[in-house]
């Protein structure tokens, strides 16, 4: 199921999301990371690498961009453990616990999906600039770029999600 959703969103990237830019083309949303952070947390990491890097090269291979996005996916992949220990109720996260705005709150949300399309919009962005002097400019664009698709998730989350019914006694 997770797979299916992981391939929807690429291919929506791929052809109506990529052509997005707001903000003069200083932000383009990643929301093909939508689905991959709906992977339930206590996966194992290689589920996380191997998700995030089918779908990096999936995009890759939709947009002609020759290993662009399986490198920003691969640095994410390493880089979301960390987040979401850092991010880590005090007890730990449950078995069932899924990174939704119903189960863990907005605000954890907002910021672990802020953390990691910052990490990959501003690795996309590096990696594209490809030349030393244009590095402050692709920053400041994936920054952008990150606080757009933060939003976008959290948006997105409330809007096709469902809140999980409350069991009656």
């Amino acid at each position: 199921m997770i797979a299916a959703r992981i391939a929807l969103w690429i291919i929506l990237q791929a052809l109506i999301v990529n052509g997005l830019l707001f903000f003069g083309g200083a932000a383009a949303p990643q929301l093909h990371l939508f689905p991959l952070l709906l992977i339930p947390l206590q996966s194992n990491k290689f589920v996380w690498l191997g998700g995030l890097a089918t779908g990096g090269l999936a995009l890759d291979i939709a947009l002609g961009t020759y290993g662009l996005h399986l490198l920003a996916a691969t640095i994410l992949a390493i880089c979301l453990p960390v987040i979401h220990g850092a991010f880590a109720p005090r007890e730990g996260y449950e078995v069932s616990d899924m990174g939704t705005v119903f189960g863990l709150g907005p605000r954890w949300v907002l910021l672990t999906s802020f953390l990691a399309s910052w990490i990959y919009c501003t690795a996309v962005e590096l990696i594209s600039a490809s030349q030393f002097h244009l590095f402050g400019a692709a920053t400041l664009r994936g920054l952008i770029s990150a606080v757009t698709t933060a939003l976008m998730v959290v948006v997105l989350q409330f809007l096709l999600l469902r809140r999980p019914k409350r069991k009656r006694n």
